[in-house]
């Protein structure tokens, strides 16, 4: 209601834009520190 149409094609870029300011490695990074 508060936002318009548009912001459900924005969303998933802000969702993965916070994940990645949580995780810096990414969803690669985890199979990097496994190998590694």
């Amino acid at each position: 209601r508060y936002f318009p149409g548009g912001v459900k094609e924005v969303a998933p870029f802000a969702f993965m834009a916070v994940f990645l300011l949580f995780k810096p490695y990414g969803l690669w990074g985890w199979e990097r520190i496994e190998r590694v």
